[in-house]
C-alpha cells in the first residue's frame, strides 16, 4: 500500500466507526432551537421527542411521536435506530422496547396523544390515570395515520 493510501484507508475507517456508533446512541437535541424534521415546529418538550437515524444520512428529531410515525410514512427507508423519550423519566427509550399510551387527554404538540414509557406497568397506570389505552410501537402507524 502507498504512503499516500494510507492515511485515506485510516481515516475511511474511523468515519465508518463514528457512523456505526451514532446509530448506536440516540442524538442530541438542542431544545427550543431544533425543527422537528416532519412539522417544521421547534422541538420545546423532551417528553414528547423522538428520533430516528436513517441508514444513509443524519439523525432526524421530531416534537412528536406521531410526527415521527408520519415522516416514516412518507420516507419508507430504512434506519438503523428509532428513538422516543420517556414520558416520566428524562432518558431515551428504544422504540421497540418501549411502551407506549395514547389518549385524546395527552395534550402533545402536535395532537397525536402519545407518549412512551419504559415499563409495561408504568404504560399501564398512565394509561389508567389518562384514560387511554397501552399499545406497541408496530401499533402505533394505525393509530397515527387514520388521526
Amino acid at each position: 500500500m502507498g504512503r499516500l493510501a494510507a492515511p485515506w484507508l485510516a481515516s475511511g475507517l474511523l468515519l465508518a466507526g463514528c457512523q456505526e456508533r451514532s446509530s448506536a446512541r440516540p442524538p442530541a437535541i438542542r431544545y427550543g432551537e431544533e425543527p422537528c424534521a416532519q412539522c417544521r415546529m421547534l422541538i420545546g418538550d423532551a417528553r414528547y421527542a423522538a428520533a430516528l437515524v436513517p441508514a444513509a444520512g443524519e439523525a432526524k428529531k421530531f416534537d412528536d411521536i406521531g410526527c415521527l410515525i408520519r415522516y416514516q410514512a412518507q420516507h419508507p427507508e430504512p434506519s438503523t435506530a428509532v428513538w422516543v423519550r420517556a414520558y416520566r423519566a428524562d432518558e431515551w427509550l428504544a422504540a421497540e422496547e418501549a411502551a407506549f399510551v395514547h389518549s385524546a387527554e395527552l395534550a402533545t404538540p402536535m395532537g397525536s396523544g402519545l407518549v412512551a414509557l419504559a415499563a409495561d406497568e408504568d404504560a399501564a397506570q398512565v394509561g389508567r390515570e389518562m384514560r387511554g389505552e397501552v399499545v406497541r410501537f408496530e401499533e402505533l402507524p394505525a393509530i397515527v395515520l387514520r388521526q
